[in-house]
């Protein structure tokens, strides 16, 4: 970037990291500003109600208000897109999932894949798995899994919560060190977390994931005296990265630093679960460890959380997601596990990322799948407020 756009622009140009800040939060970084033309402290340059991030996105032009895709139920999606693929125009498609593979019809469209197929390129990885679990392209077969990497974090991310869940991919039995650091590259918080038989890892300051894994593990090989030395991070700047080891301690390969900013004063607060299939949740099921019995092999997650926010869930023990747009006027939403669950014990954990790219504290809710045979009733309708 040129320095007289930095300083016309308030940036300081003497400090290269900034080129990957987002001040405006609209998707774009400060570097793609640039080559947009576009005001990086303005996440709506033309003021057309979509952000420069957006219309990037879907192929409009962020400094033409006129320059519009048809949309005459204004849900943000092309209307020759809707009629192709569905032959209507809907207001639904953001909670919608037609193709059940995990990504709501909306976000389909944002990711140019088939809503009516569950793995566009069909190269046997859903499309919500290559994009959520694998960081791959979901449009191109030819795209491998990453062997090593942080999968569901991007750089320079917002967060309102000091404790996110962090997953990634790596060998099949791996271990996996996350760290993070402050902005003097001191390690300040570490939590350990093995690959399971998919490839994938998750861990979480606050909550051990991974149970009995590392007790016959010297933990002083993998630099850490315990497996959780930090609840939660306090409010400030972090690079986040990811170490894999054999079991011996020895390092094999170490992921890209990520940057973080964590704001608890942005005062988000993690969706609101009110239903896991027919069974209804209450603050102990979150807070008190009460664990919620259910029969449904596929269950799914009613609740509410902010309008226009996309809803992330990720399904354990076998680790699957699914998203969805919360874009009902009340912020409801309805997020199914894209595949069937075996019996026994389970845990989703749900956050929610904002239009402008904040993403929210995360809620976990443990369940336990019993037998079909003692299942009874259907899954209630949660009234809005309409109703």
């Amino acid at each position: 970037m040129p320095d007289q756009w930095e300083e016309d622009n308030a940036l300081n140009p003497d400090d290269a990291s900034d080129a990957n800040q987002d001040p405006d939060h609209d998707g774009l970084s400060n570097r793609a500003e640039y080559q947009w033309n576009t005001d990086p402290h303005n996440p709506d340059t033309d003021g057309d109600d979509l952000t420069d991030g957006r219309e990037v996105q879907i192929g409009t032009d962020p400094l033409d208000p006129d320059s519009k895709f048809p949309d005459e139920n204004k849900n943000g999606i092309d209307d020759n897109w809707e009629m192709l693929y569905f032959n209507e125009l809907r207001d639904d498609l953001g909670s919608r999932d037609f193709d059940g593979d995990g990504l709501s019809d909306k976000l389909e469209y944002d990711y140019k894949t088939n809503p009516l197929k569950e793995d566009t390129d069909g190269d046997g990885l859903t499309d919500a798995e290559e994009v959520f679990v694998y960081g791959t392209d979901p449009l191109d077969p030819q795209s491998n899994k990453k062997y090593f990497a942080i999968t569901n974090i991007k750089d320079n991310t917002f967060l309102s919560t000091g404790d996110p869940l962090i997953k990634g991919t790596a060998p099949p039995g791996g271990i996996v060190k996350i760290t993070f650091e402050n902005d003097n590259y001191e390690e300040v918080a570490s939590v350990l977390t093995r690959a399971d038989s998919t490839s994938v890892f998750i861990g979480k300051l606050s909550v051990d994931l991974n149970k009995d894994q590392f007790n016959d593990i010297d933990l002083s090989k993998f630099e850490m005296e315990e497996l959780n030395n930090l609840s939660e991070l306090q409010d400030g700047k972090y690079f986040v990265f990811a170490t894999l080891y054999d079991d011996e301690g020895r390092k094999r390969s170490k992921t890209k630093k990520l940057l973080l900013e964590v704001d608890a004063t942005l005062n988000l607060v993690a969706p609101n679960p009110q239903y896991l299939s027919i069974e209804e949740l209450t603050v102990d099921n979150f807070f008190q460890g009460v664990e919620v019995v259910i029969c449904d092999k596929r269950p799914e997650v009613r609740g509410t959380t902010y309008f226009g926010s996309q809803v992330v869930a990720t399904w354990r023990s076998l680790v699957l997601t699914s998203s969805l747009i919360a874009d009902s006027d009340v912020g409801d939403f309805v997020i199914k596990s894209p595949k069937p669950l075996e019996l026994g014990d389970h845990t989703v954990t749900l956050y929610a990322i904002t239009p402008d790219g904040i993403r929210s504290p995360d809620l976990t809710v443990s369940f336990t799948i019993t037998n079909e045979s003692d299942c009874h009733g259907a899954a209630p309708v949660i009234p809005t407020e309409s109703e």
